[in-house]
């Protein structure tokens, strides 16, 4: 008699009483978190989006990169997907019981992050938060280009007009230099025509 075979007898005697109760439930649980999930982030995008449309385009960036977001995604697109593949693992001679019971258990906290992420995106589209969070974003972006003006010099040095093209493979925004990098392939640049320069006066 293994450990777990209580608990086991335990949920099939009082939940999962045969295989066809237990694909019925999983059945349920698939179909009610995909529909909250479509409806719920449905309703607080378009919020989003009004919101953006007031403010700034940048609260949508700001409100898909933000990783507590990303997790709430993640968590109920996942749930929906283990309800599923539970679901497809019942069979007639066998009945998972445990992964029933987890796929029940990880639904009611699905339940309360539903509560938690109402809250807060409604309370992130509010106007004095949108701001706030636009100034910090300020701040710290001034606070990384510190260590770049360091780096630099206040004017160029180089005689005559120097232009390099630089182009990007992707759209979108910088948002960071590496200095060290520009700085390395300067002075790999330099080394070359400093040697190229001391093998012509050698010839």
């Amino acid at each position: 008699m293994l450990p777990l075979d209580p608990i086991r007898d335990f949920l099939t005697d009082h939940i999962f009483g045969d295989p066809e109760a237990t694909a019925d439930l999983m059945g349920i649980v698939a179909a009610s978190i995909i529909t909250v999930t479509s409806i719920t982030f449905s309703i607080l995008l378009i919020a989003i989006e009004q919101a953006a449309a007031t403010m700034t385009h940048q609260v949508v960036d700001q409100y898909l990169r933000r990783r507590l977001n990303q997790f709430y995604f993640g968590y109920f697109v996942g749930l929906a997907t283990y309800a599923l593949l539970i679901l497809a693992t019942v069979q007639p001679s066998f009945n998972p019981v445990f992964g029933g019971m987890l796929a029940v258990i990880f639904t009611i906290f699905a339940l309360l992050l539903l509560i938690t992420l109402v809250y807060t995106t409604l309370d992130r589209v509010r106007p004095t938060v949108i701001i706030e969070a636009i100034h910090d974003h300020i701040l710290a972006a001034r606070e990384r280009q510190v260590s770049i003006l360091r780096a630099t010099r206040r004017q160029p040095e180089a005689p005559g007009r120097m232009l390099v093209p630089v182009k990007a493979e992707v759209h979108g925004f910088i948002t960071r230099i590496n200095i060290n990098a520009l700085e390395g392939a300067l002075w790999k640049r330099r080394r070359g025509k400093s040697y190229s320069r001391s093998r012509s006066g050698l010839s």
